[in-house]
């Protein structure tokens, strides 16, 4: 049995203008020095690292500005500056941007940054809390924003890094100088390791330059050919020359830095028959994809849960153009699942799950593919244990090979259009804030398209401008503390485009999309109120005008997730929490063995317990849970029948109501889904009007 593996690297285009470009986010930088480099050194351990590793033109690109040093970066400029001569303005930035790290594993490991995250507390009213840090633990925020995310190699290895971690505290200039020094040495060695793989048997594939939705910049109406209840923008887009443009420059990018690729990911999945001959026209001899995309074109299904069906273990040619898909189980046990498992049992789950494949199926073709560096900042090793053991694993049992070694036999005459998120592209579109987005593009290319492609300025900033990223954190689904600043650097492509032509931008582009709030999927409470704790919706009016927390997702679907909703509400002594379980009562959910992880906190205070059919309290070690039905506990309590009730005393969480929340669902001590995806929600105070007329 063959195994396939495809990790895609990508950042959006964060970069804006020339001489030098300027970053205003440094997420370039930051999975360059951990994830980029770690995987490299991870791959280096595999005796064949017969993979694929998949980049996008414009992460190459930026990583090129980087490690050149012809940049500015907003980060890096207040890392760099005298914790001495901050300004107000500088220390709010630092405050708002510098705990932007994985909490579990970035902040926690290092007690002064914990100490530091918590006199912070929440990232509101930071004018006031500037006022609690002195000179030198603004230093020490600098050095731990860039220390917590550089490569664990080096955490493990280098003297000068194991020094400042020893150190813990009290950082100097000097420190915060050699710190950078590394940095840019880790930057400057990632390029030349994924080259040095290419030698041992690693395949380098391409994603289109900007990484743009390609179906939808060849015609945006195929967003109602996979999903017919889509409400298209108003303006319809189209430019399929800008879509070959797209798949040509990132092809000769990706080839300039590692030499001839002969195959793509398309960005995001995302496929269409007028898509693939376009990938066919550049030259490219393979794409993949999902499963869904190949159910729903072939109609049939995935047979279980350990079992995706005879017709996904093959590859099959549409016209000159091989096409694989994902097993999409075990892509997204490795992408959401196994970063909480301890790793023999993680890595004997996987080898199970292949082994049943080949009983079913010896000769199967097994396709996995996930993101290149997202996964790894939730494992705790940063899968610099787990990747190369899984592979060893792998490559002991099956043959681990690479796409272009792979012929396909099976003919398809036509594909479902569609991504790896629903099969469909309502990610992107369909959406009243996604739409807008769609119509700048509209507008903007009936005004000065013909003059943009005459100059290459201007023309790299319109295709920047195409990119997936900037609809993504638009509308509903994807909450993000940096949406506006996304929906920023979008319109300041756009705004580029003009300038670089000696156009005045038009003043619509100044008019912001993004117009709910950071954390818009929150949202408050109208009323302060006492539910019954029931495990039910008792009465209409229980829990009409609480506040509510819509989920976000990524490639676990909200069709694959177990929580629907989840409600809050305050009185004057507790917190409720009101949870929706999808297509099952509560009740019947806990009995099943799954178990929902509570973890809410405010500063020093906070709460973290399990609910079960046996429930414990991990923290504080005074609290106590106990299931109450229909009466309200003095102490932590729920109620679990067609909904799960819960009340969490306010003096447990600093008697806040803007207490950051996470809730997870469990498995055998493993988490299956967390709410959010990243981070915790942050809680909105009740906006109680009690002249309102509410109905």
């Amino acid at each position: 049995m063959k195994v396939l593996f495809l990790f895609h690297m990508h950042q959006p285009p964060y970069k804006l203008g020339d001489n030098p470009p300027h970053y205003p986010m440094p997420w370039v930088f930051t999975h360059l020095i951990r994830e980029y480099y770690d995987v490299a050194r991870s791959l280096m351990e595999v005796e064949a690292p017969a993979v694929t590793i998949n980049f996008s033109g414009s992460l190459i690109e930026q990583i090129e500005d980087y490690v050149s040093g012809n940049f500015t970066d907003e980060f890096i400029k207040r890392f760099k500056m005298d914790a001495r001569e901050l300004s107000k303005e500088d220390k709010i930035f630092i405050l708002r941007n510098f705990f932007s790290v994985n909490y579990e594993h970035r902040i926690k490991p290092f007690k002064k940054y914990l100490e530091l995250y918590a006199k912070r507390g929440t990232p509101s009213n930071l004018e006031e809390k500037v006022e609690r840090f002195e000179e030198q633990e603004w230093r020490d925020i600098q050095v731990f924003f860039f220390l917590s995310q550089i490569s664990l190699y080096y955490q493990r290895e280098d003297e000068i890094i194991k020094n400042l971690i020893a150190k813990g505290r009290g950082f100097t200039e000097e420190d915060k100088s050699k710190l950078l020094e590394k940095c840019f040495e880790i930057a400057s060695r990632v390029l030349p390791l994924y080259k040095e793989l290419k030698e041992r048997g690693l395949e380098i594939s391409f994603t289109p330059m900007y990484h743009p939705i390609l179906p939808l910049i060849i015609d945006s109406s195929e967003a109602k050919n996979s999903n017919p209840g889509c409400v298209l923008p108003d303006q319809h887009f189209s430019s399929e020359e800008d879509a070959l443009e797209q798949v040509k420059q990132g092809k000769q990018k990706i080839s300039s830095v590692f030499g001839k690729v002969a195959g793509s990911w398309p960005a995001e999945g995302s496929v269409s028959d007028r898509a693939i001959r376009i990938y066919s026209q550049a030259g490219v001899k393979w794409i993949a994809t999902d499963e869904e995309i190949l159910n729903r074109t072939v109609g049939k299904f995935r047979e279980s849960e350990f079992y995706g069906g005879d017709h996904l273990y093959r590859p099959y040619k549409l016209g000159e153009v091989n096409v694989f898909f994902r097993d999409h189980v075990l892509s997204d046990l490795i992408g959401f699942v196994y970063n909480h498992w301890d790793i023999d049992k993680a890595v004997g789950d996987f080898i199970m799950r292949l082994g049943k494949i080949e009983e079913r199926n010896p000769h199967a073709i097994v396709s996995i593919i996930l993101d290149g560096e997202n996964p790894w900042e939730y494992y705790p090793d940063g899968g610099t244990e787990f990747l190369p053991r899984l592979l060893g694993e792998i490559s002991k049992r099956f043959e681990l090979t690479t796409y272009s070694k792979v012929e396909a036999e099976t003919e398809l005459v036509h594909i479902h259009p569609g991504s790896w998120i629903n099969a469909d592209f309502s990610t992107w579109i369909c959406d009243q804030e996604k739409n807008t987005g769609w119509t700048y593009l509209s507008r903007v290319k009936s005004l000065i398209y013909q003059k943009v492609k005459e100059n290459p300025q201007s023309y790299r900033e319109w295709l920047m401008a195409e990119a997936s990223d900037w609809f993504w954190w638009l509308g509903e689904g994807h909450p993000s503390f940096y949406a506006p600043e996304f929906d920023r650097i979008f319109r300041e492509h756009l705004k580029n485009a003009f300038r670089y032509i000696g156009v005045e931008p038009p003043e619509f582009l100044d008019i912001p999309i993004k117009s709910r709030a950071e954390m818009g999927e929150i949202i408050p409470p109208m009323t302060y109120g006492t539910p019954i704790l029931d495990g039910r919706v008792t009465n209409y009016f229980e829990w009409r005008l609480s506040g509510i927390i819509k989920p976000g997702f990524t490639t676990m679907t909200a069709a694959e997730s177990p929580i629907e909703e989840i409600r809050y509400l305050f009185d004057d002594k507790n917190l409720y929490l009101l949870l929706s379980i999808a297509k099952m009562r509560a009740q019947e959910f806990l009995s099943k063995g799954y178990e929902i992880l509570v973890e809410i906190r405010e500063d020093d205070h906070g709460a973290k317990f399990i609910l079960s059919e046996n429930p414990r309290v991990e923290r504080p070690e005074h609290a106590e849970i106990k299931i109450f039905c229909g009466k309200i506990p003095d102490s932590i309590g729920f109620c679990a029948r067609s909904k799960l009730e819960i009340a969490i005393p306010r003096n447990l969480i600093g008697n806040t109501e803007t207490p950051a929340l996470r809730i997870q669902v469990l498995r055998d001590g493993n988490p299956l889904f967390s709410y959010p995806q990243e981070g915790f929600f942050i809680l909105k105070r009740t906006e109680y009007d009690p002249d309102a007329v509410y109905w």
